[in-house]
């Protein structure tokens, strides 16, 4: 059975036991405090603004949902996704996963991007090899980041 987790933004590390070995689907929470204006690769450069923005995304290679997750807690790592830009230029402030064997990543990029609250920062964002909208979307209020989260817990 899933369970729906947050949990602080410290991952443990290789413990067999540990359900971060598993697979699973994740969204970071990202929080930007300063507007600004990034280069996210061939899509072109993404204004920034303040609020929140939530990205979907999974682990399902070696290593799982820990590997991923530790990854996307390093600063000082080479961009290899259009998501190390960002976290690059703005604070990593949660993580929300659920341990599962079912990719969920577009599902709920799907849910984001629809949901009335949310606005679609760079159309394609962490979309290379799918053919969703964006993974990642814009709010402005923590109020409505914890709507989303309601939403995808249940």
């Amino acid at each position: 059975m899933s369970e729906w987790m947050s949990q602080p933004l410290e991952v443990p590390g290789n413990n067999r036991s540990d359900p971060l070995q598993t697979l699973g689907t994740y969204i970071l929470v990202i929080r930007c405090l300063r507007r600004s204006c990034i280069p996210v690769g061939v899509l072109g450069l993404m204004p920034l603004y303040r609020g929140w923005y939530l990205y979907a995304g999974s682990a399902f290679g070696p290593g799982g949902l820990g590997a991923r997750l530790r990854r996307h807690l390093q600063t000082d790592k080479t961009k290899h996704w259009h998501i190390d830009t960002l976290v690059a230029h703005c604070a990593l402030v949660d993580i929300w996963y659920r341990c599962a064997s079912r990719d969920l990543e577009h599902i709920w990029a799907q849910t984001l991007v629809s949901h009335q609250d949310t606005v679609i920062p760079l159309a394609g964002f962490g979309a290379s090899d799918c053919r969703c909208s964006s993974h990642l979307v814009w709010l402005r209020s923590r109020k409505e980041v914890n709507g989303i989260r309601r939403i995808l817990g249940t």
